[in-house]
């Protein structure tokens, strides 16, 4: 078994009472709370839009201040980038 650098062993399965069986992954660094799942608020990542799913069109409307027909243009013309989003519309 490998070990991550918080000495975390690498594919190493942990039994949780009452929950299905999880599997320590070395790779990535996962946010807790930013999977896609409909019923979290965020989006599954906060970097890009998903225009497709119905929960980020609520969550990147209320959180750029624009409408969904407005914010399905702006990917639309700059792509799924937050940042290129944000900066079309002089949001920070």
């Amino acid at each position: 078994m490998l070990s991550d650098s918080r000495g975390i062993g690498c594919g190493a399965v942990s039994l949780r009472s009452g929950q299905a069986p999880h599997i320590q992954s070395c790779g990535s660094k996962r946010k807790k709370g930013m999977t896609d799942n409909p019923k979290d608020r965020g989006p599954q990542d906060r970097s890009r839009i998903n225009i497709n799913e119905d929960y980020e069109v609520r969550y990147w409307t209320e959180e750029l201040g624009v409408t969904g027909e407005r914010l399905r243009q702006l990917v639309k013309d700059h792509g799924v980038s937050v940042e290129a989003i944000r900066s079309a519309i002089g949001s920070k």
